[in-house]
């Protein structure tokens, strides 16, 4: 299969969810057949035959990033076997919850190999990562003239008026909840404001990585979620932390200049239709009296977690059993991590932990001081990454999940070929008698690396 098509199908997969999520599509023809495991397991198949006929080096993400996912799997699986929950509640019998290992944490693999595997070259990532931004920041356009009725499309949902006050009217978007949506952007948005700070296309590109910015804040706080803006500041703090010793302060700053006013914009324009909302979101926190108020009610539900897990000591170690959350509580944690470690103990946390370590590690590691597409495509990644992984604490991801591990599969398969290609650069100076310091340099600037003979 050439190159152009694998892009072309990986990208209508890409496409076809994000728009069955947005119209509300069913995709399945019976339980566990639909087109996109159809699409899914056929490519998986054709790119395992095509690695195995290329006999090619050792995968470098064997022991990082695979070998872990495939270890949490089957340990979910063993749980599942061993863990008879009986239950009137919908969607959590023996059979829901085996169909639950497959679509919330099989898939999720698969999803991240098929477009792992699906591209081979440095320039291809490039293109795919940058065609799926293109996607998502459509997808938030059409959401936020959807929202503001111009016109009414129809498309987008909003919490109505059977909810409380304080959750009135926000945005559920293309992932029909809230929360979840705003994880989901909270990935992408610094890609946006990365591209439009760097790129070299033209005017154009650069106003439409500044709209893309717009649109994607605009409506991530239009979503009302609290843990959505924590999450955006952490990827600010930490992502900066992550790649501290890799810029300069004066990048930095520029970073900062232009996300002022991208925030501004972001803000008045929320504020002119929605600054009720907005309002009430703020006030549900100030004014909440305690920690279960302030967090939703999510502080008590962890409570009643844990104490379930006290009453049976063992579960720390190999957890309550797969998908039992709901069934031994009665409602989902609202926390990610929780999640893990209440079904699974602390095994597949510590497992689930290390796999979201070792992707944030790889793109860390790969960062270099090019003023490229490849690393600033990286850079934008760390901080989007980061940031998700602090909004995870307050909510549980579901449809979203299958788009970002598809995302991280690409931005892994970018980060594999720059090591790659600072390796091949090495071999080559050595073999030539010079030495390549390849030390860090600030992405701004694009300086060659240091050369010396020896």
């Amino acid at each position: 299969m050439s190159m152009n098509i694998r892009l072309f199908f990986l990208l209508l997969l890409f496409a076809v969810l994000l728009l069955s999520e947005m119209f509300g599509w069913k995709l399945g023809v019976s339980q566990g057949l639909s087109v996109k495991n159809a699409f899914l397991y056929g490519f998986l198949v054709l790119c395992l035959v095509e690695r195995m006929m290329s006999k090619g080096q050792k995968d470098p993400l064997l022991t990082t990033i695979h070998g872990p996912f495939i270890f949490l799997i089957l340990i979910a699986g063993i749980s599942w076997m061993f863990t008879d929950v009986r239950t009137n509640m919908q969607h959590y019998s023996n059979e829901d919850r085996l169909i639950a290992l497959k679509s919330t944490l099989a898939d999720f693999y698969l999803f991240f190999l098929v477009y792992y595997l699906g591209v081979r070259k440095l320039e291809d990532a490039i293109v795919l990562s940058k065609a799926i931004l293109v996607l998502v920041f459509v997808s938030n356009i059409v959401t936020v003239i959807d929202v503001y009725n111009i016109p009414d499309l129809g498309i987008v949902k909003q919490m109505d008026e059977a909810e409380s006050e304080a959750n009135r009217g926000r945005l559920m978007g293309p992932m029909g909840e809230p929360n979840q949506y705003a994880s989901f952007l909270i990935l992408f948005f610094p890609s946006y404001v990365a591209l439009a700070l760097t790129s070299t296309r033209g005017t154009v590109a650069r106003y439409t990585y500044l709209s893309a910015s717009v649109a994607t804040l605009i409506a991530l706080l239009l979503t009302g979620s609290r843990g959505g803006i924590f999450g955006l500041i952490a990827a600010g703090v930490w992502g900066y932390w992550l790649i501290r010793t890799k810029v300069r302060l004066k990048s930095a700053f520029r970073v900062i200049l232009i996300s002022v006013p991208i925030v501004g914009v972001a803000i008045m324009l929320a504020a002119m239709k929605y600054g009720t909302l907005l309002m009430g979101r703020i006030e549900a926190t100030s004014k909440a009296g305690t920690a279960t108020a302030a967090s939703a009610g999510r502080t008590l539900i962890w409570e009643m977690g844990l104490n379930v897990m006290a009453d049976h000591p063992s579960s720390f170690l190999t957890g309550m059993g797969w998908h039992t959350f709901a069934p031994y509580v009665g409602v989902v944690p609202h926390n990610t991590y929780l999640w893990y470690f209440f079904n699974l103990g602390i095994v597949g946390l510590l497992l689930y932990l290390v796999i979201l370590g070792n992707v944030l590690k790889l793109t860390r590691n790969a960062v270099s001081g090019e003023s490229v597409d490849s690393n600033i495509l990286l850079m934008g990644f760390i901080f989007g990454f980061a940031g998700l992984l602090m909004s995870i604490c307050f909510v549980d991801l579901f449809a979203p999940w299958y788009f970002i591990w598809a995302y991280i599969g690409v931005m892994a398969r970018v980060a594999v070929q720059m090591n790659l290609e600072v390796q091949k650069r090495q071999e080559q100076a050595q073999e030539g008698g010079l030495e390549i310091d390849l030390n860090i340099l600030p992405p701004s600037l694009g300086t060659a690396p240091t050369v010396r003979v020896l």
